[in-house]
């Protein structure tokens, strides 16, 4: 993470909050940067159970410090392998399968899924992510429990969300493969507490560059650098269209109704009706030349507008450990 990206929990304890990060490592690790602006932060989180064990602790220990808190918790739970407790695995069917649900044997047939899975495997990798989101809600709801009864929740705005979704062969494929398809790009983002209305859900696009300045207008801190997002729950948010982009290969412009996505190598594009077609399977960009020049040219803008982050950070050596758990992850072959 290079040094003069300013993160969130930087600003936060720039104004007078003690800062508390619990995180299950892999990308989210020390070793990345990701405990800069941190006061207490384990990246040795333990999955859902240890990891929301470990961050209860450190907020029943900061509560009585007088200052506010903010508590960032991160788990790989509903991620490669689809490993749940054993009294979970088969809680939404039992199916025949000839494949196992881990990183090192989905990602050998990550982009042939639809001509290698055989019958059954791919009901049984989809029970597997299913029961692991199932133990995840259910460890949560212990945890929000738990913060409820230590009188953390009473005046805290909470938020929910992930980094990506999963792929299931709805475009041939696997896991969190490189593309900007719709399995992989919406995700649940849940807000509750003060000043949130309840029980609304919100039609607006929302994207995650959203979600630090929506936080920091909670706390009433007005942020000194640029943000690219908004605050959610203004009057004046607009939330009609999103970016989105996977390195520099595949960039995207999305609408309420329209996605269009750019390929740079080599160079393709892709134009979908999400109202008619929200499995984003017939390439309009042909019949809706015009429509695609528009979105292309709004995009390209849009990158021309990226800030220059500079050189990234120094390459970080990897430790067995590391190694060994990014190879489950699926990150590293």
């Amino acid at each position: 993470m290079p040094t003069r990206v300013v993160l969130l929990p930087e600003v936060l304890k720039a104004n007078g909050y003690v800062t508390l990060g619990v995180t299950d490592g892999g990308q989210m690790a020390r070793a990345y940067g990701f405990d800069r602006g941190f006061v207490e932060f384990d990246d040795a989180g333990g999955g859902i159970e240890g990891g929301t064990g470990k961050l209860l602790d450190m907020v029943r220990r900061n509560q009585g410090s007088g200052a506010p808190l903010f508590a960032f918790l991160h788990t790989y739970s509903v991620h490669s392998p689809y490993l749940p407790p054993e009294r979970y695995r088969t809680l939404f069917g039992t199916f025949p399968h000839t494949i196992q649900p881990t990183s090192e044997a989905l990602f050998p047939i990550a982009n042939t899924a639809w001509r290698d899975l055989k019958p059954g495997d791919l009901d049984f990798l989809k029970a597997q992510y299913d029961s692991g989101i199932r133990f995840t809600d259910d460890t949560l709801r212990r945890f929000f429990d738990a913060l409820k009864a230590a009188g953390f929740l009473e005046r805290a705005v909470v938020a929910v969300t992930a980094d990506h979704g999963e792929e299931f062969v709805e475009h041939g494929g696997l896991l969190h493969r490189n593309h900007l398809y719709d399995e992989l790009l919406r995700v649940p983002l849940i807000l509750a507490g003060p000043g949130v209305p309840a029980g609304k859900v919100e039609e607006k696009l929302a994207g995650l560059v959203d979600l630090a300045p929506t936080l920091l207008a909670r706390a009433g801190i007005e942020p000194k650098v640029r943000m690219e997002g908004s605050d959610l729950l203004a009057p004046t948010f607009r939330g009609d269209t999103l970016f989105a982009q996977y390195g520099n290969l595949r960039y995207a412009l999305r609408t309420k109704q329209w996605k269009y996505i750019l390929t740079t190598k080599p160079e393709g594009e892709e134009l979908y009706d999400l109202q008619a077609d929200p499995g984003e399977k017939t390439n309009l960009v042909q019949k809706e030349s015009d429509k695609a020049r528009r979105y292309r040219k709004a995009l390209e803008e849009w990158r021309k507008s990226r800030p220059d982050l500079g050189a990234a950070a120094a390459k970080v050596a990897l430790t067995p450990e590391s190694e060994k758990q990014l190879r489950a992850l699926g990150y590293i072959q």
